[in-house]
């Protein structure tokens, strides 16, 4: 498409969008003053009175609205493929048939990736900012009525939301966030189409408004899909972005937008550098699960005992470690392996043990934020493991069944029947769900126990979860150590899901030990979130990946 069209169809639905957004940062700032108001009457403290998400909410709102609109259209100014050539093999079918990427994947991986920017750390700088404005604001007005009582001061803070001030800052957050969600939406339409394309720059010429480093673009020549564009002396991915360090100087306000061209007609039209090499986008696979850092190190099998446990001081995932009691070196290295791998991917403090025996004799592992036990019986060796599985894992249905006709016997033979009647209910109940425990077989029992136990120590240390602040992320604190109101927000969202797991049969996708409290149901999921499996309600994904791109 020719880049003045372009220019004018994506500027005319900018436009349209700018009043959405303007309406939505407009009843947004209102909406916080107003709760600002009420919270400041029953003396709740001002740095209590303005939260993050609040703010965060406006812009998901936003996002919501342009991004998607935008990303459609841009989709739309790509050639058409016939076909991807991914073929999908399946049992029924005599000839594979090729699988094409449709309108609802797109949708949903662009809905996907909006949502992976607002858990970004670009966005909670933002987020951030616009919130201390905000608190700034009421601090003002609470200085400037000083003399007066707190019933006028709650009605000052209420009044914000109707000045002309806040209007215009409505408006300034409306143009600032439709230019930052518009071009990420290109972006992510271009990742998702499939060709191999170049970015090009266009800016807005001929207008006194239009920045000197910005009007420099204008005739710029189109680069790599992830090169930076260089915008006087800042780098950009493309208008709007600043997660390579530009400043508001290149972002409020602007109206430039970012379009995209094939590399057939780069390269035939000669403007491309022989030394720039395109980058090939390739169809995204639709994963609805956060992607993890690479491991920084790679994990060394031990030969022997010593070698362990000189691992996990070596590699500061505990100060002590216990590993006498094990017969089998294979165990020990499952144990190194995934709490090294967890350890890179999620980190967590250096623990103060590993491998004591644990209190209860039932118990597989227990776990805190400073120590980890381990049952010395059950992981002795893989013998045990595997024992251990086939009884109450794999067993777990048959378990049940046994206890059943035990109980029901007892009920005929009027043995306290209303305490059988209720016992019965209960092994009733349990067998709704597919597993007590959330494992994936027998070779991953101990590497799937780890990861619950490891959610523990995550839990507890990112939020206070079962041992509130003995040994919290500072940053998740407030001055005086108690928790942060992000912290009680993340552990509120995660008992509001155990309560919305239990009551719409969530709870039976996850385990009955999930069932049992919220401490046990966040680490089921953590479990269920790590390794990726897709019958983890999405409410679920989408808290994980916001609890940990905000704790971390």
């Amino acid at each position: 498409m020719n880049p003045k069209i372009y220019y004018k169809q994506y500027n005319d639905l900018i436009k349209k969008h700018e009043r959405i957004s303007y309406r939505i940062a407009s009843k947004g700032l209102a909406d916080i003053y107003a709760k600002a108001s009420k919270l400041y009457d029953n003396g709740t403290p001002v740095e209590l009175l303005v939260k993050e998400s609040d703010t965060l909410d406006i812009l998901k709102k936003i996002y919501d609205s342009v991004g998607i609109a935008t990303a459609v259209f841009v989709d739309s100014t790509f050639p058409r493929q016939k076909s991807l050539g991914v073929i999908l093999e399946t049992k029924a079918a005599k000839k594979p048939k090729p699988y094409v990427i449709d309108n609802s994947d797109k949708i949903n991986y662009w809905k996907q990736e909006f949502l992976r920017y607002t858990q970004s750390a670009d966005c909670a700088k933002k987020v951030r900012g616009v919130t201390d404005t905000t608190r700034d604001q009421i601090r003002k007005i609470m200085s400037d009525a000083a003399e007066t009582g707190a019933k006028q001061v709650a009605k000052s803070i209420l009044g914000l939301g109707g000045e002309i001030s806040t209007k215009k800052r409505a408006l300034l957050i409306a143009r600032t966030e439709n230019a930052v969600s518009s071009n990420k939406a290109a972006v992510y339409a271009a990742q998702s189409s499939g060709l191999v394309l170049y970015k090009q720059w266009i800016a807005r010429s001929g207008d006194d408004r239009t920045r000197d480093a910005h009007a420099a673009m204008v005739g710029s020549e189109p680069i790599p899909m992830d090169a930076l564009f260089t915008v006087g002396d800042q780098k950009m991915l493309h208008p709007g972005d600043s997660s390579n360090g530009a400043t508001s100087k290149n972002i409020c306000n602007c109206r430039c937008v970012v379009a995209f061209i094939p590399a057939s007609e780069v390269i035939s039209h000669a403007i491309v550098s022989q030394q720039a090499e395109p980058i090939i986008n390739k169809p995204h696979q639709l994963d609805i699960f956060e992607a993890v850092k690479p491991l920084k190190k790679v994990f060394t099998p031990a030969k022997n005992l010593l070698e362990a446990e000189k691992f996990v001081t070596d590699n500061s995932i505990a100060k002590n470690v216990d590993f006498v009691w094990i017969k089998d070196i294979d165990v020990a290295n499952q144990i190194n392996q995934t709490l090294f791998e967890l350890q890179e991917t999620y980190g967590v403090r250096e623990l103060d043990s590993l491998g004591q025996n644990v209190k209860s004799r039932t118990a597989y592992m227990s776990a805190n934020f400073q120590r980890l036990s381990i049952n010395h019986t059950t992981f002795k060796n893989m013998n045990n493991i595997s024992t251990t599985y086939d009884k109450y894992e794999a067993g777990y249905q048959d378990i049940l069944d046994r206890n059943i006709f035990i109980v029901k016997r007892n009920i005929e033979a009027g043995r306290n029947p209303m305490q059988w009647r209720k016992k019965l209910k209960e092994l009733e109940e349990q067998k709704k769900y597919a597993r007590y425990t959330v494992h994936y077989g027998k070779e991953s029992l101990t590497s799937d126990t780890l990861v619950h136990e490891f959610a523990h120590i995550l839990h507890d240390q990112r939020t206070g979860g079962i041992n509130g602040t003995k040994a919290i992320n500072k940053k998740m604190q407030n001055p005086d150590g108690s928790l942060s109101d992000l912290a009680k927000e993340l552990n509120r969202e995660n008992y509001k899901n155990y309560v919305k797991a239990r009551s719409n049969g969530d709870k039976y996708k996850i385990s009955a030990y999930a069932a049992s409290n919220e401490h046990e149901f966040f680490a089921e999921t953590f479990t269920m979130y790590h390794r990726k499996d897709a019958t983890l309600p999405s409410y679920l994904v989408e808290y994980f990946d916001r609890y940990l791109a905000l704790t971390k």
